[in-house]
């Protein structure tokens, strides 16, 4: 007589072990973590598809992104369930928490539109540690200071007209403004962004008026989250993907290549293709 064995499904918590373990494996404090959520359709408006292009996006490029900054990885109180952990400001403010399993679920919202989910790590493998101590301990300098989410309205007069933008309110954090900072503190100088803006002032010069020529002055910044993802000096070394609905679809890929979800806009922003 053969014996039948149940199989259990596996709880939530064995599910997320993989991908959080993954990241663990991969990471090192200091990264940079993208959240890329995306669902396939351009912006409805003709004044937002514009504005997309100013920034520097492709046409077929209908990437969302969220900026945030490893800091390391805590046990959870009750288990033993280790977690990655960030620090990122959104609408609720600048916190730490835990990598939301959101972050690598698909969604649907019941009207055709499905979002697909990624997570990307990125590493600039010239930080010293001492360095990347830095960055966690700035980033967590500002917990608790709200959202910065007048990024358009700042930087419209940079990527219209080629003019500086007024003063960053340092009180204030926004996602990517968190981790410029964070690395321009350490010494990192990042290079003007203009090749999709209107040929104006600041195509003419080659950087916006009252910004340093080679640079851009982080406390008049203008630049974007898909700007740093497409920093050379930063590498692609780990990406989890949402395959489904559900976390159980959940794969990992060591070191995509950058833009590995589509060839296209690889060739388009000049990437290798891996």
């Amino acid at each position: 007589m053969n014996e039948i064995i149940e199989v259990k499904p596996m709880s939530k918590r064995g599910i997320l072990r993989m991908p959080y373990e993954a990241i663990m494996d991969a990471a090192t404090i200091g990264d940079i973590l993208f959240f890329i959520s995306d669902t396939g359709l351009p912006p409805k408006s003709l004044s937002s598809r514009i504005y997309r292009k100013w920034l520097g996006f492709h046409s077929r490029d209908t990437s969302y992104w969220h900026t945030t900054i490893f800091v390391g990885t805590k046990k959870e109180s009750k288990g033993a369930l280790h977690r990655p952990y960030i620090v990122h400001s959104a609408k609720k403010g600048t916190v730490e928490e835990f990598v939301p399993p959101s972050y690598f679920s698909n969604t649907d919202n019941g009207k055709n539109r499905s979002k697909k989910c990624r997570i990307e790590i990125v590493h600039n493998p010239d930080l010293s540690m001492e360095q990347r101590k830095q960055i966690v301990e700035y980033s967590r300098s500002q917990l608790g200071k709200p959202f910065d989410g007048d990024g358009w309205s700042l930087d419209f007069l940079t990527y219209s007209l080629g003019l500086r933008s007024r003063r960053r309110d340092p009180e204030r954090v926004s996602c990517h403004g968190l981790a410029y900072l964070a690395y321009g503190l350490n010494g990192l100088k990042f290079p003007h962004q203009l090749q999709g803006a209107p040929n104006l002032f600041g195509r003419f010069y080659g950087h916006p008026i009252g910004h340093p020529k080679d640079y851009v002055d982080l406390a008049y910044n203008y630049l974007r989250d898909h700007h740093l993802y497409r920093d050379p000096r930063f590498k692609s070394i780990l990406a989890v993907i949402g395959d489904g609905l559900t976390i159980e679809n959940v794969r990992t890929e060591n070191n995509p290549g950058k833009y590995s979800w589509d060839i296209t806009l690889q060739a388009a922003y000049g990437l290798p293709a891996l």
